[in-house]
């Protein structure tokens, strides 16, 4: 692996990257991208667990676009004894969007940032996109005629939606809005939500249990009742209106009821929906 040029390519979208490998007698390579944020700096961090034989970690980055600040990296796991279309690959979409560095899994029939960006827009948006006709040149602006973005969760104007007398009393204030696992969350002045199921939280169990699992669970394992479950929802129908803050991002305004949806990354990370 050339961590020399890897770092160049990351430099010319702005970008440091630090790069630590560790050689081990592991039986697959393997490689973990984050973002690290200190007092001074921001920064991309590849950390590699490279196995003594078999196989070779290929990492390059692809579709460099400065202006963007974006660029696609590639890793492949090449196993010296197979055939090469059965290599692991996977791609990120890396880059930098409003106040700070992400990355983001991507599918691997990926080779252009803007077909990743379009990757991670959920099915509602690119029917919004279509609907209303966005051009091309405007479909990856945080605000345009079919959504407003704000870091991974889309908002989709529902303009003739009208809650009904008994909806108004379900309606939430200031409600948090986190990827399941936990993260900072984006506070929504006003939330209603309908349909999904309900599971139960905890630190444990992040991405939830449903009703029959708790209950076993609970069985087997009596001391977890003191575990501060919270009871939510899974994958429910959201709709916000009002201002949408959060801690790495620029308030937003939502005039009337919004859709909300999140970036399809969650196919990759094995993430669900909490409300």
């Amino acid at each position: 692996m050339n961590t020399q040029n890897l770092q160049k390519q990351f430099a010319r979208i702005g970008a440091k990257l630090q790069i630590e490998v560790q050689k081990r007698k592991v039986a697959e390579t393997s490689f973990s991208l984050d973002i690290v944020e200190n007092v001074r700096k921001e920064y991309f961090k590849l950390q590699v667990i490279q196995a003594q034989k078999d196989k070779e970690l290929v990492l390059y980055a692809t579709d460099i676009q400065p202006k963007m600040r974006h660029l696609i990296l590639v890793g492949i796991n090449e196993n010296t004894n197979l055939n090469p279309k059965n290599n692991e690959v996977q791609k990120f979409l890396c880059g930098h969007d409003e106040r700070h560095w992400f990355a983001a899994s991507v599918s691997n029939n990926i080779t252009k940032v803007h077909q990743a960006m379009d990757d991670l827009k959920p099915i509602a948006v690119t029917q919004a996109l279509q609907r209303k006709g966005v051009k091309l040149q405007n479909r990856n602006k945080r605000h345009n005629k079919a959504f407003i973005r704000q870091g991974e969760w889309f908002f989709v104007p529902q303009p003739k939606m009208v809650l009904h007398k008994t909806e108004k009393f379900l309606t939430l204030k200031n409600e948090p809005l986190r990827r399941a696992g936990g993260g900072k969350p984006h506070i929504i002045q006003e939330v209603f939500r309908t349909g999904g199921t309900q599971v139960y939280v905890c630190h444990k169990f992040p991405e939830g249990l449903l009703t029959p699992e708790y209950k076993a669970y609970l069985q087997t394992n009596p001391k977890a009742k003191k575990w501060n479950w919270t009871v939510m929802r899974r994958n429910p129908g959201v709709y916000a209106r009002g201002t949408v803050k959060h801690l790495d991002h620029a308030t937003i305004y939502l005039p009337c009821w919004h859709q909300v949806v999140m970036n399809t990354e969650s196919r990759t990370e094995s993430l669900a929906f909490l409300d």
